[in-house]
């Protein structure tokens, strides 16, 4: 039987006698945590010449002590406590080659350490209605390294140019991923890959109109090309069965971006038109039982306007994601949920005392 909401809410089915609503809550709906963090590092800048060209080094090493203590329950009511201590050495070295004042060589070495957020940690479920899923948390996660290479040629032709390209290699242990849970129902919590790594090249320029004519010598324009290969190896999950020899959960085979910029500096003003897109991703990443969630690309363009006057006032009028296209999911190649982010427009002003 179903009835008007006018009917539903009348002032006969108000009160005691009438409609109740009572918020159903379990233990594990909440916990308590804390984290401490103590940490300490050693640099040392070396410059020194080889063949009569100078080198540069920056080398040294963080050591992080931190604990994660979060106290909660479990699905059945029982205390549950996480108690997550590590202490790690993380070095870092970068060696800079300098073939002129305009070019440059990078080799970089380091390692990095990613944490799991007290929210991908907790048991509890809730609902997110921007992805029409339950996420909960997973208790057994780890914190997970990551050991990156770099290589990197740079040139500066000009004032506020550069052209560069790079090769980059990472190497992931533990790393956190957002996962599918075999459910009746759309679930997703967080697992541990045991073995991932990156590596790809990156293309990138900055280059100003001036070259064309003196009138265009406010503006320049900016690229950026990403490639990367990805593999993971996710096992012992404790939310997801193992799948081998996929991408990386949320990361993109690619990624391009494209600007347009325009300064001048006499009158306070600038203005940037800005676009992006990346290939598809693994949104949530699957079972042997449920396919990988595929975030499909989307193209995004964003142009912000900003002016100064008075010397101490900033209007900055900014619409994103101006195109609005709809962010699509797909999963075995069919859509399963869609997403209609919007564009969003914003008027700011600020003022500098």
């Amino acid at each position: 039987m179903y009835s008007e909401l006018e009917e539903l809410f009348a002032q006969e089915h108000l009160g005691e006698r009438g409609f109740v609503i009572d918020e159903i809550t379990n233990k594990s709906d909440k916990y308590d945590a804390n984290e401490k963090l103590s940490a300490g590092y050693l640099m040392f800048d070396l410059p020194f010449q080889i063949w009569q060209k100078d080198l540069r080094m920056i080398a040294g090493a963080r050591v992080e002590s931190n604990q994660q203590i979060l106290n909660s329950f479990d699905a059945q009511d029982r205390p549950l406590k996480v108690d997550l201590e590590n202490t790690d050495v993380l070095p870092a070295m970068n060696l800079t080659y300098s073939f002129s004042d305009a070019a440059n060589l990078h080799a970089a070495y380091s390692r990095t350490v990613s944490r799991p957020e007290f929210r991908e940690l907790a048991p509890f479920a809730f609902y997110d209605f921007s992805t029409l899923s339950v996420i909960y948390g997973n208790p057994e996660l780890r914190r997970a390294l990551v050991t990156n290479y770099d290589l990197r040629f740079e040139v500066f032709p000009g004032v506020s140019e550069m052209f560069s390209a790079s090769g980059f290699y990472k190497n992931f242990a533990d790393a956190i991923e957002e996962v599918i849970v075999p459910t009746t129902e759309l679930t997703r919590s967080y697992g541990n890959a045991e073995r991932a790594k990156n590596f790809g090249f990156e293309l990138e320029a900055r280059k100003s109109l001036g070259f064309i004519g003196k009138k265009l010598a406010n503006f320049s324009v900016t690229g950026n090309y990403t490639w990367v290969d990805s593999k993971v190896d996710i096992a012992g999950s404790s939310s997801a069965i193992g799948k081998k020899n996929r991408r990386l959960q949320g990361q993109s085979p690619y990624m391009v971006n494209v600007g347009m910029l325009y300064n001048n500096f006499k009158f306070g003003a600038s203005v940037s038109a800005l676009y992006n897109r990346f290939g598809e991703r693994i949104a949530q990443a699957g079972s042997l039982y449920d396919a990988d969630i595929i975030e499909l690309p989307r193209d995004l363009f964003d142009v912000t306007l900003t002016q100064n006057f008075a010397s101490r006032y900033e209007v900055k009028i900014s619409a994103k994601d101006i195109l609005g296209k709809e962010q699509v999911f797909t999963q075995d190649g069919r859509k399963v949920k869609g997403n209609l982010k919007g564009s969003t427009y914003s008027v700011g002003l600020s003022v500098k005392l």
